[in-house]
């Protein structure tokens, strides 16, 4: 058997003593270019994987794995790039070339052997690239001031 529901009316709110409060300004912190890394396809052929994106509040912290590309590798060069683009993949002659972080191996790795690669970008366009090798967690950390990436926006919100 069901019970019944019964009805209770609401009360009537009462009114605010500020009825619209005013907007605050608020800003925060947009990338204004995307930043990536440049990848091989197993046919060889280059593509840009961004991993921040335009448009991205910022500060952000994004982390990829890469694996290396042939047998036996003792090194490896990862090139950090900026573009204008915001989707996942772009066309590296479309893109500006802003570090180059050279890895070298205590040991010669197998092929696909995974390469953990972290991008933190500040709100002060400071740009924190970090590489490290999964199995001995050898690993590089460059740090660059990118002022341009970083775009101030305003909001009106209310609160």
């Amino acid at each position: 058997m069901f019970g019944r529901l019964k009805y209770f009316p609401m009360p009537t709110p009462k009114p605010s003593p500020l009825p619209n409060p005013p907007p605050q300004t608020l800003f925060c912190f947009i990338a204004n270019k995307s930043i990536g890394i440049i990848l091989k396809e197993e046919n060889r052929n280059e593509f840009v994987e961004n991993i921040i994106k335009k448009e991205e509040e910022l500060p952000i912290k994004k982390t990829i794995i890469c694996y290396t590309s042939t047998h036996n590798q003792i090194e490896l060069s990862i090139k950090i790039v900026e573009n204008i683009d915001s989707s996942i993949k772009s066309v590296p002659n479309e893109c500006k070339t802003i570090a180059r972080v050279e890895m070298h191996f205590s040991e010669p790795l197998p092929i696909y052997s995974a390469v953990k690669v972290t991008l933190e970008l500040g709100t002060d366009g400071r740009l924190a690239i970090n590489c490290m090798e999964l199995k001995t967690k050898n690993h590089v950390l460059v740090e660059l001031m990118e002022a341009d990436i970083v775009r101030k926006e305003m909001l009106n919100r209310f609160l």
